[in-house]
């Protein structure tokens, strides 16, 4: 697992929309416009976009934004079919969650769609827990503990 780096942009950006295609069929291009510049959006504006890669192959990517003071958000988790299942994604969050640590984050945040069972089935795995449904999503949080 290494941070986004720019040379990695088409790749993260294809693996990301291959994912969403993959579960929702029809892609928004409006709803995704944030791939276009993974940079600019995300490493420039301090958040962290981690990718897993297998030999010098791109296979899984998640990022961490910051939501609020003392809150960040986990956005764009994917991981490529065939390597699902084999404990990637949570390795991402587990990172993740070490950087919201670093950052003195209390809660991270998530949310999916209310019908995509094994993403909320993996961030149940990972810790996080329902705070709420709305407008065909489900909201987890995990609340993050200080090291001492």
């Amino acid at each position: 697992i290494r941070p986004f780096q720019p040379h990695d942009q088409d790749i993260v950006r294809d693996l990301i929309l291959a994912g969403l295609g993959e579960h929702f069929q029809v892609l928004d291009p409006a709803l995704n416009t944030d791939l276009e510049d993974i940079q600019g959006h995300y490493v420039e504006r301090g958040s962290t976009l981690l990718i897993a890669v297998e030999g010098d192959k791109l296979i899984g990517t998640g990022a961490l934004i910051r939501e609020a003071p003392g809150i960040g958000r986990i956005v764009r988790m994917s991981v490529a079919p065939t390597h699902r299942r084999q404990g990637i994604a949570h390795r991402l969050v587990r990172e993740l969650i070490s950087t919201a640590r670093r950052l003195n984050y209390t809660k991270i945040l998530v949310e999916t769609n209310d019908d995509w069972q094994g993403a909320i089935r993996f961030y149940e795995f990972c810790g996080f827990r329902p705070y709420a449904h709305q407008d065909g999503e489900i909201h987890m949080q995990l609340n993050i503990k200080k090291r001492t």
